[in-house]
């Protein structure tokens, strides 16, 4: 149901908002039909906010947006405003404050879909993914209907969009919220990052229940310092918990009973319920009760609580038995007051011990919303499949049969990180561990060598590669991950031997690492996790580590010794919907295309006089012929599809030209078939962004990557 429109005074009077007309046409009073940043989304009746802290400067965008039918325009640099500009009829309004001000207004304008839903919020270093995905999972088992925004994608239900910031801008949030709201959802799981929450992104949005799942050296770039990144994730738990009391609701805040999890809930306002979550192993369980300790009793020991102003609960989780790459088994325990509540004894297939602290953290959150269903919610999590790209086994063809290895990959991009990933497996593995780590660029260059230390210190092997170089060169990178060496010479020395080897191109990497592993090994594949591409000097190209994985695993299997030559087909994993579609070869022969076309150097699509044609062999290009007597078969597209197919198959990542070779007098066919391929490729939906294109009289070059700024500033919509 779309929102009425308001007018502009409704959204800035009475609303805490600073605000001037810079123009003499402050009486105009429009009314907002939409409220928007993209310059695309601007049609009559539109109000444009005009932003510095934006992928672009959105402010050079003034004059066209008005062109285009813009009714009334925010700013928040009144520098950039000319006089022409001023002399138009359409107000101009300065908010120097950019986010909580957009946050506020398009509340406002979207009617606080946010009062109307369950709203949860997990912040923290580590596993914030992984908790939100167990909440939506437990909250769906309760029969909630679940909206999702994190940093793997946005999504409600079968909906689902790609992710640009792991908590997007205040207007993305506020939208997505009302069109959920519309579409039937009742509750949203937010992922809020620490920037999120500097920048005011989630002013607006007024939370049931908020998480603190750990705390570790992290974007140091942006904040400066630890006790300000600190400081920016206690704001969840202190600003947006007030102003969400202000608005109607008695929120919930949920931590470990650690140190960093006790100074969050200490930022709490009074009146909030807060919850002390406990992961034991059964060793310290009979270790407590030996010395007759009462478990929900010591656990508030560690930290003063004036019962007074807080109700306090206490979820306990027990690691019961030994853990196994095949699960964990777990006891739990939920005290509040006088009341001790046992749970059940359920296996959660998933590896990592930290995998039940997050699992805590999502729980606890339910504990004042939906608390007679707590237990039905505790018999689900054993049901969660856990995240993609966190610990995540990646099954692969094997070799031989006595073949044992196992592959895993996880988004570990810090030290702290690395380390309990690497201690994870090792609880559960005691076999050789190799370990793929590389660092990101335009980041934190301080952690360089600490997640270097942190991997060499615990695993046989480690391999040093890149990660996402964005606009650093990726050698420099290396090196100021083995500027190790010069801090730490002693710890250098003792564990340089671990290091097995330096290798920029993360696929090959990954493919030495593997090959390089005893039959009974475990490689760990950090930095990237779910993410398919990888960034180099402001473009995407597509890569993922799931990829290289299968593609060296086949190509042992085959006997090839470059994972170039392993066709995209063996590797590439194929949306299971083509299988089902009216025409599955048409969907495979796409998806194949914009596989090879999103790659660095992209695909050139040529087509050519198969009788003029030398037929000269060269690796970096792929020759499919059709004969007359193939062509004349062609009665409609499909019939080029099924002919197409078996060639196409036989496209692997060194082929970076693809000529089809075909009579003369059949080129203008052949070149209606390819056009109308290529432009489908480029319109494939979700989860790949556009592919540029470009044609000349017989060429179709499928440019390799994407534009980061071309894929950033598009407002997602689940409608």
């Amino acid at each position: 149901m779309p929102v009425n429109s308001k007018k502009l005074s409704f959204l800035l009077e009475d609303s805490n908002l600073t605000y001037e007309f810079l123009n003499a046409k402050s009486l105009i009073d429009p009314y907002i039909h939409e409220v928007t940043l993209d310059l695309d989304e601007v049609t009559a009746g539109v109000l444009f906010i005009a932003r510095k802290l934006w992928y672009v400067d959105t402010h050079q965008h003034i004059a066209e947006a008005i062109q285009k039918g813009a009714v009334a325009v925010l700013v928040s640099d009144q520098a950039q405003i000319s006089q022409e500009l001023l002399s138009s009829k359409v107000p101009i309004v300065l908010l120097e404050s950019e986010d909580p001000s957009l946050g506020l207004i398009c509340a406002r304008f979207y009617e606080h879909p946010c009062t109307n839903l369950k709203v949860y919020g997990i912040t923290g270093t580590n596993g914030k993914t992984s908790a939100v995905t167990y909440l939506s999972d437990l909250l769906t088992a309760l029969g909630e209907r679940v909206a999702v925004m994190g940093t793997v994608e946005y999504r409600f239900e079968q909906r689902r969009l790609r992710a640009a910031n792991t908590t997007p801008d205040a207007l993305v949030i506020q939208r997505f919220a009302r069109q959920a709201l519309d579409l039937g959802a009742t509750a949203l799981a937010l992922e809020v990052s620490s920037h999120a929450l500097s920048l005011d992104r989630v002013a607006g949005v007024y939370f049931d229940a908020v998480g603190f799942t750990s705390f570790g050296r992290d974007h140091l770039d942006f904040h400066g310092n630890l006790e300000e990144y600190r400081n920016a994730k206690g704001r969840l738990f202190s600003d947006f918990l007030l102003d969400s009391m202000q608005h109607g609701k008695a929120p919930l805040a949920v931590a470990h009973n650690d140190v960093e999890g006790q100074g969050m809930l200490a930022r709490t306002p009074l009146g909030v319920q807060r919850v002390y979550c406990q992961v034991q192993t059964q060793a310290e369980v009979d270790s407590l009760s030996a010395s007759h300790d009462d478990r929900s009793q010591s656990s508030i020991s560690h930290y003063e609580c004036d019962s007074k102003d807080h109700l306090n609960h206490f979820l306990n989780l027990n690691l019961q038995g030994q853990a196994s790459l095949e699960g964990i088994d777990l006891q739990g325990e939920l005290s509040s007051q006088q009341q001790t509540q046992t749970l059940a004894n359920i296996k959660v297939g998933l590896v990592g011990d930290y995998h039940p602290a997050n699992a805590a953290i999502a729980l606890g959150m339910l504990i004042h919303s939906h608390r007679k269903e707590f237990n039905q919610a505790w018999l689900s999590l054993q049901n969660s499949r856990g995240v993609p790209g966190r610990m995540e086994r990646v099954y692969l063809p094997q070799v031989l049969k006595e073949d044992k290895r196992v592959a895993l990959v996880d988004y570990a991009h810090t030290p702290d990180a690395i380390k309990r990933a690497v201690e994870a497996i090792r609880t559960v593995h005691q076999g050789e561990l190799a370990v793929v780590i590389g660092c990101g660029g335009n980041r934190d260059r301080g952690k360089r060598p600490a997640m270097l230390k942190a991997a060499l210190q615990n695993a046989d092997q480690v391999w040093l590669s890149s990660d996402n170089p964005r606009d650093e060169a990726p050698q420099q990178i290396i090196q100021d991950a083995l500027s190790l060496a010069e801090l730490e010479p002693e710890f250098y020395k003792r564990y340089k031997s671990r290091l097995a080897g330096t290798i920029i191109d993360r696929r090959e990497c990954i493919a030495q690492a593997w090959k390089s592993l005893s039959r009974l090994g475990a490689l760990l594949i950090t930095g990237k996790g779910h993410e398919s591409y990888q960034e180099i000097n402001g473009h995407r190209y597509r890569l993922q580590d799931h990829e290289a994985l299968r593609a060296v695993a086949w190509a042992e299997q085959n006997s090839i010794t470059n994972i170039n030559e392993v066709p995209l087909v063996n590797s590439c994993l194929f949306e299971e919907s083509s299988e089902l579609h009216e025409n599955p070869y048409l969907v495979k022969c796409l998806l194949l295309l914009r596989e090879a076309g999103l790659r660095q150097g992209g695909l050139l699509i040529r087509c050519l006089d198969l009788e003029q044609q030398t037929k000269r062999y060269s690796p970096k290009c792929l020759q499919l012929e059709f004969t007359s007597v193939d062509i004349a078969a062609f009665e409609k597209e499909q019939d080029f599809i099924n002919s197409l197919w078996p060639q196409l198959i036989k496209l692997c990542p060194k082929h970076k030209e693809l000529h089809l070779l075909v009579p003369q007098d059949s080129l203008e066919l052949i070149l209606v078939h390819i056009r109308d391929l290529a432009r489908k490729a480029i319109d494939l939906a979700y989860p790949q962004p556009q592919l540029p294109l470009t044609t000349s009289l017989q060429d179709f070059d499928l440019q390799g990557g994407w534009s980061v700024q071309d894929a950033g500033p598009k407002i997602p919509s689940l409608l």
